[in-house]
C-alpha cells in the first residue's frame, strides 16, 4: 500500500508542477501580448511626436505605450542617425495600411453594403 500512496503523491506533485508551468506559460503569453501592444503604441507615439508630417494620428499612443516609449524613441533615433531625417518607422507605416483597410470596411458596413475582399 505504501507504494501506491507514494505513486499517488508523486503523480499529484507532478500534476501540480505541470499546472504551475502551464500557468507560467500562460502568464508569459499575456506578458508577450502586453509588450506587443505597448511597443506598437510606442512606435505610433514616436511617429506622432517626432515626424514633421506623421502618417498616423493617435492621441492616446504615448499614454498606452508606457515604458516602451523609450525603446521606440531609441529605435527612431538610430533610424535618423543611419538614414537621415524624414523616414518613418515600419510599425506606423504598417498601421497606416491596416487603418486604411479598416476604415474602408467600416465605411462599407455603415453604408449597408457588404465589405468586398479587395477593399
Amino acid at each position: 500500500m505504501g507504494n501506491n500512496c507514494d505513486a499517488a503523491t508523486r503523480a499529484q506533485g507532478q500534476q501540480q508542477q505541470l499546472q504551475q508551468s502551464q500557468g507560467q506559460l500562460h502568464q508569459q503569453d499575456i506578458n508577450a501580448v502586453g509588450f506587443t501592444c505597448q511597443i506598437t503604441a510606442a512606435f505610433r507615439a514616436v511617429e506622432v511626436e517626432q515626424i514633421a508630417h506623421p502618417i498616423i494620428r493617435d492621441p492616446l499612443a504615448k499614454r498606452l505605450a508606457g515604458p516602451a516609449y523609450s525603446t521606440a524613441y531609441s529605435d527612431w533615433q538610430k533610424l535618423v542617425a543611419d538614414q537621415g531625417p524624414g523616414h518613418h518607422l515600419r510599425v506606423p507605416a504598417r498601421n497606416r495600411v491596416i487603418d486604411n483597410l479598416l476604415s474602408q470596411v467600416l465605411q462599407q458596413v455603415s453604408n449597408g453594403t457588404e465589405p468586398s475582399p479587395s477593399g
